[in-house]
């Protein structure tokens, strides 16, 4: 194999392996604590089985809001007890899903109500 060959080769790896590596971290910025505080919601109304929709009747049983909640801080003793209580604060909420990651003291808490 000459010179050309065996660099086109190693090229053609490491565009391979940096795709690989894309694919691994795909959303996982989304979950890892940053090193500054920080807090928000998304809210957006949906048919059960449907997703989003601006145009449905209030009173149609199928309908449902959808709130995306998160908070970004330094880990400490109670916190988790202390997000609880705040979802159960919100009379007709229920959690649907919940993404927690501690890293370096840090943690980001993802709550789908």
């Amino acid at each position: 194999m000459d010179k050309a060959a065996l660099l086109g080769e190693v090229v053609r790896h490491v565009r391979e392996l940096q795709g690989r590596a894309n694919d691994a971290t795909e959303g996982v910025v989304d979950v890892v604590p940053g090193e500054t505080d920080e807090v928000g919601v998304e809210e957006d109304d949906c048919l059960l089985n449907r997703g989003p929709t601006h145009d449905v009747d209030d009173d149609d049983p199928r309908w449902r809001r959808r709130v995306r909640a998160w908070v970004c801080c330094a880990d400490r003793p109670g916190l988790m007890s202390d997000l609880a209580r705040a979802v159960r604060s919100v009379g007709s909420a229920r959690p649907v899903r919940a993404e927690i990651a501690t890293v370096g003291g840090r943690t980001r808490n993802v709550l789908e109500l």
